[in-house]
């Protein structure tokens, strides 16, 4: 796909979630407007086969048939037995036997062989995301993502949604 058409498609992805469902960005003006960023991510579809035992999600890519582990960026998996549990379950109930999109980091675009391990963020279906969800039902907590793997506005959402969650929860 030509380079323009992927940010063309990123771009629509990112802009147009369904703003008044849990899990939806909103743009909050003052975590900055995520599509003012200069980080270039590529929308890959795929989908659900599992939560691998790392906290990771295994998803089937569209297209290469590949498999590869999403580590949800901004995204603490929990550690706790029923904590992790839970999140588990709450992964395959969103995720299950749907279409996904994972927004891949540039470093993975790139990529002459592409890593079977990556860091990104995931929206599911119906445009929301997952990583915002999990925070939202106190599933997981936010953790500051390594460079590059989300953009700072996304992260800004996360922070703030954590802090609403009432973070002082034991997960």
């Amino acid at each position: 796909m030509h380079v323009a058409a992927k940010v063309m498609q990123t771009l629509v992805l990112v802009a147009l979630p369904a703003m008044s469902q849990p899990g939806s960005l909103v743009v909050d003006k003052s975590c900055g407007d995520p599509m003012l960023e200069s980080q270039l991510w590529e929308a890959v579809s795929g989908t659900f086969l599992s939560v691998a035992a790392t906290g990771g999600i295994e998803v089937r890519l569209v297209g290469t048939g590949s498999k590869v582990t999403v580590h949800l960026a901004g995204i603490a998996p929990p550690k706790q037995p029923d904590a992790k549990a839970a999140f588990e379950q709450f992964v395959r109930d969103k995720s299950g036997d749907k279409a996904l999109t994972v927004l891949m980091p540039s470093d993975w675009t790139f990529a002459s062989v592409k890593p079977k391990d990556v860091t990104a963020s995931i929206k599911l279906q119906d445009s929301s995301d997952l990583g915002l969800l999990v925070i939202e039902n106190k599933l997981a907590r936010f953790r500051e993502p390594p460079p590059y793997k989300m953009s700072r506005a996304l992260a800004c959402q996360y922070r703030r949604s954590d802090q609403a969650a009432n973070t002082s929860t034991a997960r």
